[in-house]
This record gives structure tokens, C-alpha cells and sequence, in this order.
């Protein structure tokens, strides 16, 4: 049977596109895991490549994806017939690559003017067929029916030994798998060389930096090696690891309070134990065992569930006491159902499944009570990506929400009988397109409280190139070696969820892009240019807990440099930064988070406002600190309701009235791009107030700014950016410096610099346009309504 599984692999690989057939026109036949001996009657629909997984429908329309390796020899020899195509005449052409429709995607443009550089490596193949499952009336899976399906053989997480020989093979012919193992090795020798973690006690730590999330790398970087290089060294040193995060003098607990930093301990032992548990003696299994359910799983699901953390998961430092008085158990914390979940609680929740599908046939109690705390909360936080593939806390989180179900559906698909269609549903083949156009030639688009850097995850656009093609990616490279301080999966991870289409070069369909639901757009002049032009904005949703008021709020890239910034997050626990559905004042009165620590409007600021005198405040007690004047209302929307791409330039707009609505009847904010030979930026406001207020127009920069009349020079290194004012007549630009510490805020942010546009005393119909150039003269830009920029069709 082994040998039946592992040939019907190159079979697939040499298809490269699977063949898809309607189920309506096969015959309905019995399907049967030979794990389990289960058995389904279902047509053949697809197969894949990359994961090589059979897809099925029963009569009742439902889709299943199976593992290949879980079938039996009738099942393999079936999708053989299937996979028999007649050979094409030699010298026929390959067909052309094409792209699945999917929302949030612009129709292509021809690309005139400069043309993007040709692919670097081999050309990906083309995307596999799928179909996106709608988000609306979806029920996704709950509690138990995560483990199903889960086989009594191991390994089982993230991969099978059926997978983890196929890596091993294709590693021995694709070069660029084998460099990323080559590179994964030597930091794997560093490792050896290094102690085992240790618990560093009273240190305040962010996710990435924390052991739990170290301890996943070092897991990935020692499984990877043992299952390809195969050296014994490698589980030995593995099983150390174990031995030193179970210990309870090192580690006698998980930071079972934040969900995320446990999640990270529990997703990390999970994977040890799965991989290496043939390494480790009885006592040590039952150690990591225990661990994994009382520090893990249980406090996992008590944070889920809004119960008290158990005491058995909040085990002291040796030779410590704890001389606070104990509190009596919290009640349990009831969550608005229409909210959707936090990145925490998403991270909880793929923890434990991760963790049952690890423990379900050796204390299938456990699993039990761990899938059944999870609830929707998974299935919702897939959800949530729907319709156009953004979080909707920002990309940054998204890329770790990603990461985490990543784990989980790969672990299904390849040990669990199929993932239910959650990686095909309405927001996930969006999400690789996403990451592809909100990463700008100096960055991401990093609004909210996003870090500036970019993507960390880069190994989940591997992992979303396996299921939904590549769109537009390079070859994968990795991340780098790892090391001592390395935190979730890196360069390992690309390993593990290596494919053909994240091998191969991908070719982006459009230039610009709009994702619905986030509410953000992306324009630029060329892909694969670091000198082209870049411009991303967003309306949203300020209602969110984690948002900053950043309605309209942009980036803008240029000549190599990124001339407009977002400031990102607050420093890490700053008191009153933190989202809080109570009282949300404190935290917007952060400049970060406020309207003037945004690239966008700021209405009002400077309207005299007297505050009413409350009778019964104490009087000598001090008030609180008034919300800043000119922030946008804590429940106002903005939404794209403009966009266009054609090969000369690219358009979107955004509504951002409700922001305002208090001073102005009607606020909208355009961006244009004009592709070409001197690639140039136009971001244009269109305001209709109510009466006379205050109208500030800001942008944060890093360069040196000399603003003079209409005209302004910013300055980078070597390059040099010429802003325009065109519009309103006698208007001129100005220069502002962020507050410094200490105010409300932590962060110092001498490094940024504003370039302003004030009208005060504004009136009636207001039109703000900059246009934005390398040259010394901006580029001719009639100045018109944003309600004639979109091209009627």
C-alpha cells in the first residue's frame, strides 16, 4: 500500500494542473479510509498536486478533501484512470496561465509604459482549480467535529510520514528546496551549540520575543531536519528541548493569563511530542503529556471560555510565594456575538486543536474538553477574512491569524479527512492577493496599529500559493537561518509548506486592487520596481476596539523612498493604550492612535468647544483629560466607493463623511497613480462643510522638509520628492512636529516630521489637491471633482 501512495505522487507532480470534473457527470462510487475503515459514497471531483489530496461530493453537493495516503489501493487506482489525460501533440503550446475570479480582484490591465522585469526563476504553474465557497449562511465546524477523523499513527501534525518522505524526495531534484534546507541545517548546528531554553522570570515580553515562540522554531527547525537530513542528532536535541519547557523548575508554567504567549508554549511541546515522541522515555511522555494538558489545553480553554485559569496551570517559580491576597473566581466574561474574535482568541483556539488532534487517541477526554472550547471560534475567525482577505484589525495581525490556521488546515487535510472547505471559503483565496498588493515597494501598508516592517509570516503566502496558486510571488527563498532567539517557523516553515507554486515565479494580473470589507486600496506604477510609485489608502471601520482613527489614512512610496509613514503602534503595556469597550477616550487621546497621528483629515481641531460643568462632580477632584478636539467619531465608517485601473493610471476613492459628519455634510478622499515614464501621484480631498470650521491636511514623514507657498521639498539621502499644493488657490504648505514623551504617549517620535496643510476658517466646498514628483515641477493635474476621476463604463 506504501508503494501505491507514494507513486500516485509523481503521477500529480507531472499533471501539474489537476484535471477537474464535474461530480454530476461520474459515477458515485464508495470511498474508504483504510485507517479507519470509514467509508463515503461521493463522485471524484479534483485532485492535488502540491498536497496531493482527492477532492469529492457526496449526492447531497458537499465537497470533502482527502489525503491520497489515507485511501486504498481500489480509491488510488480510481483517481489513476482519472488522472490519464490523452498526450497533446508534440509542439503544442501550453495553455495560457489563468487567474480564478475571486472578489477583491480588479480586472487586468495592459501594461504599458515601463514594463515590470521578466520572472527571475521558472514561472509557476498555473493556479489549481477550486471554487470559493460563500461567506454568507457558511456554518463551519465545531468541538468535536475538528477530530473526526484523527489517525492513531504518527507523525500526524502539519504533516504524515507519507508527506514528510515526499519532501525528502522532491528535496533531492528542486534546488531551491534544497538551498532552504542547506540553510536551516547550518542554523541547526548553531543550535546545537546553544543551551535549551530557559524561562527568564520578570521579564515583560512581546509575542515574538517570548519563549513559547522560540520554542516553535527551534520544533520546526529540528523536525524538518529530522525527517529530510535524518540525522539522530537532531530528535536527540529535540527531546532536550522538551525535557527543558516540561521542567518545573524551569518552566512551571505557560503564562497561562495571555492567551497568545500559552498558545505558543502549547502549539510548540504539541509538535515535539507528535514528531518526536519515539525519542523519549515513558516518564518523559507522560510529563509532556501532563504539561500539555494542564498548562496548555485547560488554560486555553478556561481563557475561551471566560473561566477562572485552573490552579494547575499557574504553578510558581520555585522558592517564590505569592503574597497577594486571592480573589474570588471572576464570573464568566460574556462576548458580543457580532463581534468578531481577536487575534488571541484565534491563536487560543488553533492551539487546541492542534493539542487534541496531538492527544485524541492517548486521552481522548482532553481533546474532547479542548475542541469543545473552541467552539466557532475558529470557524468565525476564518470567517473573518471574507469578502476581500484583509483582518480586520490590520495585516500585521492577519499575517499571525493566518499562521495559525495554517497550522490547523494543513493538519486536516493531510491527518484529518479534509478541512470542511475552510481554505477555499470567501476571504482565504483573497488573502494571498492581499498580502501580494498591500506590501508596497518600501513596505507595507502598516495602518492601525501595525508594525512597520512588513510581513513576519512570510511562509504563509507559501502555504496560501499551495491551495490557491501563485499570484503574483516570487520563488520562495525562506527567511533566513535560524538561531537561538528565532521565533515561530521561518525558514522552516517554507519547507513545510513547500509547493510547486511558491517554487516557481508568479506574474501579478493587475497593478492595483480594492478589498471590500477591510475597505482599502492599493495603486501603483509597476510590480518588481523599487523606484516605482506606491499609494495605499482606507476607509474601515473606527468602531473596531484595536483601530486608530485612520479614516483616509495613506502610505505613498516614490523613488525608493517612503515619503508618507504610518506611525504604527504605542510601546508595549503603556497604561490606557490597550482596546477598551468601557471607556475608549483615553486610548485615542494617544496621538498614535487619535486623527492627528494619521496621514488623513483633521476637522474642527481648532473650534472653541466649552465643555458643560457637571453638578454633582466632586470639585476637588481633577477632571478627566478631555478627548482631543478633531478626532473622528469612535463609530464612523468609510468605504471605497470609487475605482479604476487602465494602463495610464490608477484610481480609488474613498467616503469618509461619517467620520466628519458632525462639521461637514460630505468628505471624500481620491488617490490617483499615473503610470509611465515619470511616474507621479496626485491625493486629492473634496469637502463640503456645514458651517466655518478648521480644515488640516497631514501627512507623517521621515524626510527633511522645506515648504515654501504651494511647494514643498522633501528629502531623503539623495532623493528628493517635490509636493505640489494645486488646489485651493493661496493655500500653503506648512511643517509640524509630533508631540514628544512624556505626554500621553511612550514612544518617541522625533524621527517623524508633519507636512500640513491648514485652511483656517473654511467654509462651503473645499477642494485639497497635492500632487506628488521626483522632478522639480509636479506633473500636469487638472484640478476637477473626484466624482469625475472613475471612468464610466
Amino acid at each position: 500500500m506504501k508503494n501505491s501512495a507514494l507513486s500516485f505522487q509523481p503521477l500529480l507532480a507531472a499533471l501539474v494542473l489537476c484535471l477537474a470534473s464535474s461530480a454530476a457527470a461520474q459515477e458515485y462510487r464508495m470511498w474508504t479510509d483504510k485507517t479507519s475503515g470509514k467509508q463515503i459514497e461521493a463522485a471524484y471531483v479534483s485532485a492535488n498536486a502540491a498536497t496531493r489530496e482527492v477532492t469529492i461530493a457526496n449526492k447531497a453537493g458537499q465537497q470533502f478533501t482527502l489525503a491520497v495516503s489515507r485511501l486504498n489501493d481500489a480509491d488510488i487506482e480510481f483517481i489513476r484512470q482519472q488522472l490519464n489525460p490523452t498526450p497533446a501533440p508534440a509542439g503544442t503550446p501550453p495553455a495560457p496561465a489563468t487567474s480564478p475570479t475571486a472578489p477583491g480582484t480588479p480586472p487586468a490591465p495592459a501594461k504599458k509604459g515601463k514594463a515590470a522585469p521578466a520572472p527571475v526563476g521558472p514561472p509557476a504553474p498555473p493556479p489549481p482549480a477550486y471554487k470559493i465557497i460563500p461567506a454568507k449562511g457558511f456554518k463551519g465546524p465545531v468541538g468535536a467535529e475538528f477530530i473526526r477523523a484523527v489517525p492513531k499513527t504518527r507523525p500526524r501534525l502539519i504533516h504524515n510520514a507519507a508527506t514528510w518522505a515526499s519532501l525528502k524526495e522532491r528535496a533531492g531534484t528542486d534546488p531551491i528546496l534544497a538551498k532552504m534546507i542547506e540553510t536551516i541545517k547550518k542554523g541547526g548546528e548553531d543550535l546545537l551549540a546553544k543551551p535549551e531554553l530557559n524561562k527568564i522570570f520578570g521579564a515583560e515580553k512581546v509575542r515574538g520575543g517570548a519563549e513559547g515562540a522560540q520554542a516553535m522554531s527551534r520544533m520546526a527547525t529540528f523536525g524538518v531536519l529530522n525527517f529530510i537530513d535524518g540525522d539522530p542528532k537532531w530528535k536527540e536535541r529535540a527531546v532536550r528541548e522538551i525535557i527543558a519547557l516540561t521542567d518545573k523548575v524551569t518552566f512551571p508554567n505557560w503564562a497561562p493569563e495571555e492567551m497568545d504567549l500559552c498558545a505558543d508554549f502549547t502549539v510548540g511541546v504539541a509538535l515535539g511530542y507528535d514528531w518526536f515522541k519515539d525519542g523519549m522515555n515513558a516518564a518523559q511522555q507522560a510529563t509532556a503529556k501532563e504539561y500539555l494538558v494542564q498548562k496548555g489545553m485547560e488554560a486555553l480553554a478556561a481563557k475561551l471560555e471566560g473561566r477562572p485559569v485552573p490552579e494547575t496551570a499557574l504553578t510558581k517559580m520555585a522558592g517564590t510565594v505569592d503574597d497577594k491576597t486571592k480573589k474570588p473566581a471572576a464570573k464568566p466574561v460574556e462576548k458580543d456575538p457580532k463581534l468578531p474574535p481577536t487575534k488571541a482568541e484565534v491563536t487560543a483556539a488553533s492551539a487546541l486543536i492542534i493539542a487534541a488532534f496531538c492527544l485524541a487517541d492517548e486521552d481522548p477526554a482532553a481533546a474532547k474538553a479542548a475542541a469543545g472550547a473552541v467552539d466557532k471560534v475558529f470557524s468565525r475567525g476564518v470567517a473573518a477574512f471574507a469578502p476581500g482577505g484583509i483582518w480586520h484589525d490590520g495585516m500585521t495581525d492577519g499575517d499571525e491569524v493566518l499562521d495559525s490556521i495554517a497550522m490547523v488546515l494543513q493538519t486536516m487535510r493531510v491527518s484529518g479527512g479534509g478541512d470542511f472547505n475552510l481554505g477555499y471559503l470567501e476571504g482565504m483565496p483573497q488573502a494571498g492577493l492581499a498580502r501580494l498588493h498591500l506590501t508596497g515597494p518600501r513596505g507595507l501598508f502598516n495602518y492601525g496599529d501595525a508594525d512597520a516592517s512588513g510581513l513576519k509570516h512570510t511562509w504563509v503566502s507559501t502555504w496560501l500559493a499551495g491551495l490557491h496558486g501563485n499570484l503574483g510571488m516570487k520563488a520562495t527563498t525562506g527567511s533566513g537561518q535560524p538561531g537561538a532567539s528565532s521565533a515561530f517557523f521561518g525558514t522552516a516553515g517554507h519547507v513545510m509548506y513547500y509547493n510547486p507554486w511558491a517554487g516557481g515565479d508568479g506574474a501579478a494580473a493587475a497593478f492595483d486592487a480594492v478589498f471590500p470589507g477591510a475597505e482599502v486600496a492599493a495603486l501603483r506604477s509597476a510590480w518588481d520596481d523599487p523606484a516605482a510609485a506606491y499609494v495605499a489608502l482606507k476607509g474601515g471601520d473606527n468602531e473596531l476596539l484595536a483601530t486608530q482613527l485612520d479614516l483616509g489614512s495613506f502610505v505613498l512610496d516614490l523613488g525608493g523612498v517612503r515619503w508618507a509613514e504610518e506611525l504604527g503602534t504605542e510601546a508595549q503595556r503603556v497604561g490606557g493604550y490597550d482596546p477598551n469597550p468601557a471607556d475608549r477616550t483615553k486610548r485615542h487621546n494617544f496621538y498614535l492612535a487619535g486623527t492627528r497621528g494619521q496621514n488623513t483629515l483633521v476637522i474642527g481641531a481648532d473650534d472653541i468647544e466649552v465643555p458643560k460643568k457637571d453638578p454633582k462632580a466632586d470639585p476637588n477632584k481633577k477632571p478627566p483629560a478631555p478627548p482631543l478636539t478633531g478626532n473622528q467619531k469612535l463609530d464612523a465608517k468609510g468605504t471605497i466607493t470609487g475605482f479604476n485601473s487602465t494602463p495610464e493610471r490608477g484610481v480609488a476613492i474613498v467616503d469618509i463623511t461619517d467620520a466628519y459628519s458632525t462639521k461637514a455634510r460630505s468628505v471624500q478622499r481620491g488617490a490617483m497613480v499615473m503610470r509611465g515614464a515619470t511616474p507621479g501621484i496626485v491625493l486629492q480631498d473634496d469637502i463640503a462643510l456645514k458651517g466655518t470650521s478648521t480644515v488640516e491636511w497631514r501627512m507623517h514623514t521621515k524626510a527633511t522638509i522645506a515648504a515654501a507657498g504651494n511647494k514643498a521639498t522633501l528629502t531623503s539621502g539623495n532623493q528628493i520628492l517635490t509636493a505640489t499644493l494645486v488646489s485651493p488657490p493661496g493655500a500653503s504648505f506648512s511643517t509640524e512636529e509630533p508631540p514628544e514623551p512624556p505626554t500621553e504617549q511612550a514612544r518617541d517620535l522625533k524621527a517623524y516630521h508633519v507636512l500640513q496643510v491648514k485652511l483656517p476658517d473654511a467654509k462651503g466646498e473645499q477642494r485639497i489637491t497635492v500632487a506628488f514628483s521626483m522632478g522639480a515641477e509636479a506633473p500636469a493635474t487638472p484640478v476637477i471633482p473626484l466624482t469625475q476621476w472613475v471612468v464610466k463604463k
